[in-house]
């Protein structure tokens, strides 16, 4: 098992985790966790490099990552339930997110780069 990403919930608490290591001698890292509508997050996530705006949105928000070099960006998306919703690939500093068919409710965006959880913001969908 070389990554695993792992979201467990505990009411109401919901805990973004992953496994990093190989076989028998990895370890979970807590990446972020979310309490009663508020997101703390571990040391590791920089989440001051990217921007998600407006919040909250109708049909599409916008992302901005502080990066000299985009190239290769994952922007994920998953639900209130830790469901995937959709994955990006982008390769320019700001983007344009565009799902009016999302349904209301609130969204955690992942931002990966070469396989590292870059940042976790949460927006709400009106």
């Amino acid at each position: 098992m070389k990554n695993l990403f792992i979201i467990i919930l505990f009411l109401p608490t919901l805990v973004f985790s992953q496994y990093k290591g190989g076989e028998g001698d990895g370890y979970f890292s807590v990446d972020a966790i979310v309490e009663d509508g508020g997101l703390g997050f571990d040391n590791d996530l920089d989440n001051n490099n990217v921007s998600v705006y407006p919040n909250p949105f109708s049909d599409s928000f916008n992302i901005s990552l502080n990066e000299t070099n985009p190239y290769g960006t994952s922007v994920k998306i998953f639900n209130v339930n830790g469901v995937a919703i959709d994955e990006v690939l982008i390769n320019e500093k700001n983007i344009n997110y565009n799902k009016p068919d999302l349904p209301q409710g609130i969204y955690f965006v992942q931002i990966w780069k070469n396989n590292k959880l870059l940042s976790i913001k949460k927006v709400i969908k009106n």
